[in-house]
């Protein structure tokens, strides 16, 4: 099987505990940096100028300096995997990265697979979709085909070599559905019980429904991030899946919202497109493996999004950022004190963001439930 590769720089890794505390940790201190004055894992940005972090979550201390990719499959069966070449991957950790609707090539995540890949993981992209029209009963088995014929090939591949208990899922709008539905599954399905998922502004419930989620074990750390300006699918699907994880211990599910700022250039909305960005490599690299067989190198959020963005703050600062935090709890840990921690995660809760993060934390509600919905106000026309 050809695969190709792309290049760029390099850097570093960690230890074991409670992957919540941990996980709180890791994100209370983002939150907190204006009043720790911490900025050892962050550059100094003026407020007004974009750079991507030297180093840290969501930075450029990249431990791989080429990506390569493989594709099998076709149609909705299609999958892509991504991994790092130079130096090969040595016990990496497995990403399942599920797109949104009607985002079946991967180019639009392009910068965002490509950062974690440098990183050290390795990305599974299934297709699951011919084209938008494509019935959702056949987009749910064409994901369950494409994952389970990643795993496969990378079980036989001897040059990709990953460990079976550091699996992770993401998923943005539809793909947080499937994400949720298939890892819940996992052990009935063949595929590594999962060790982390984050769910981004996922899509609303017309189209599917959240699977009983009894299946992810309960220290499994979950991710739920909506956009502020996320006027598509507001938080219906984020809190469709707060009811029905409801059983989920409520340590365990942090809900955070990513925060636009009209401040700073490129001005940053936090709309349901906002996890979208490009990599001029990344999309070379996807061209010249396509050229191996029939794929159509376009998807739907080509014309229905602005899909030519390329990073910005809220990659950088805020969903890279997260999911690199969440990445290093759930794998790498360190032994903390659960108290302290938990009270960082309270006293950050209203605290706010710099201008070196771009999300922030929900509040809870009495019942431990946090059903805030900032977009629901901005896109009505009233203030989050």
């Amino acid at each position: 099987m050809k695969h190709l590769v792309i290049a760029v720089s390099r850097h570093s890794p960690r230890s074991q505990a409670s992957r919540y505390t941990l996980l709180l940790r890791g994100l209370s201190i983002l939150a907190l940096l204006p009043i720790m004055l911490v900025t050892s894992c962050f550059s100094a940005v003026s407020p007004s100028v974009i750079t991507q972090p030297l180093s840290g979550p969501g930075g450029q201390d990249y431990t791989h300096d080429t990506v390569a990719a493989k594709r099998y499959g076709a149609g909705s069966e299609e999958v892509w995997v991504f991994y790092p070449d130079t130096p090969p991957s040595a016990g990496a950790t497995v990403v399942f990265f599920m797109h949104g609707w009607g985002g079946y090539a991967p180019e639009p995540y392009g910068a965002w697979i490509e950062h974690l890949v440098r990183k050290g993981n390795v990305v599974v992209f299934p297709r699951y979709q011919d084209n938008i029209l494509t019935p959702i009963e056949e987009i749910s088995a064409g994901a369950v085909q494409g994952v389970q014929t990643a795993w496969r090939e990378i079980m036989d591949d001897a040059f990709i070599d990953v460990r079976t208990d550091r699996v992770g899922w993401v998923g943005h709008s539809l793909g947080a559905y499937l994400a949720v539905n298939i890892a819940t599954q996992s052990s009935t399905l063949g595929l590594p019980t999962p060790a982390l998922l984050m769910l981004v502004e996922p899509g609303s419930t017309e189209r599917l429904d959240f699977a009983d989620t009894s299946g992810i074990p309960e220290d499994t750390p979950i991710i739920v991030a909506d956009g502020d300006r996320d006027c598509v699918v507001e938080c219906d699907g984020s809190i469709a899946f707060m009811d029905e994880a409801s059983q989920h211990p409520e340590k365990n599910i942090v809900r955070i919202l990513m925060q636009s700022d009209p401040n700073v250039t490129p001005a940053l909305l936090a709309d349901h497109f906002s996890p979208l960005a490009r990599s001029s490599k990344f999309t070379a690299l996807v061209g010249e493996v396509s050229q191996v067989g029939q794929f159509d190198g376009t998807s739907f959020l080509d014309e229905f999004a602005d899909s030519q963005r390329l990073p910005d703050d809220l990659d950088y600062r805020g969903y890279w950022t997260v999911l690199d935090v969440l990445l290093a709890c759930a794998f790498e840990l360190d032994e903390v004190n659960s108290d302290l921690n938990s009270k960082i995660f309270e006293s950050s809760m209203n605290t706010s963001i710099d201008s070196r993060t771009r999300f922030t934390i929900y509040e809870r509600t009495m019942d431990g439930t946090p059903r805030a919905c900032a977009a629901e106000a901005a896109c009505s026309g009233g203030t989050p």
